[in-house]
């Protein structure tokens, strides 16, 4: 049967480390996990609507890419105190943001248009002719087909 060695020393100092670490305080808040923009994404028939919650963000530091299948929202959030005061506690920063998203259907990336008020960027993303779904008309046998062309979801007509 194998010996095991007991070393004192390195179980005094494993129990120290335990105990260190049941005694220290938090010295700052933990970090939340909200991203630096939280969004909300809706999809109707035409188009799909995004908020970007983005207060303290200079309009002009905007920056807004749209391609057929992705949006990317970048730009930074500059937040300042009166003059002569020293900030004491903080639980949003000032800081720069990154937000990409890609969009099962396809969008017109000329037709993007983006507002900021109050804190809050909302961008209307209308969805491209081909990518928006339309009732189809079922004829009966030997009569003629619907005179309009109808686009099946994802292809050309």
């Amino acid at each position: 049967m194998p010996r095991l060695h007991f070393n004192p020393i390195l179980e005094v100092g494993s129990l120290q480390r335990d105990l260190n670490r049941l005694l220290e305080w938090p010295t700052e808040r933990p970090s939340a996990t909200v991203p630096a923009a939280p969004l909300q994404v809706w999809e109707s028939a035409e188009a799909y609507t995004v908020h970007l919650l983005i207060p303290g963000a200079d309009r002009e530091s905007l920056n807004i890419e749209a391609a057929p299948h992705q949006l990317s929202v970048s730009g930074e959030i500059k937040l300042s105190g009166p003059a002569g005061a020293e900030l004491r506690y903080q639980e949003v920063e000032g800081k720069s943001f990154q937000r990409s998203l890609k969009l099962a259907r396809r969008i017109q990336p000329e037709k993007v248009a983006a507002t900021y008020t109050d804190g809050i960027l909302s961008l209307t993303l209308p969805k491209a002719e081909a990518a928006r779904a339309v009732k189809v008309q079922v004829s009966a046998p030997g009569e003629a087909p619907a005179s309009k062309t109808v686009a099946v979801e994802g292809q050309s007509a």
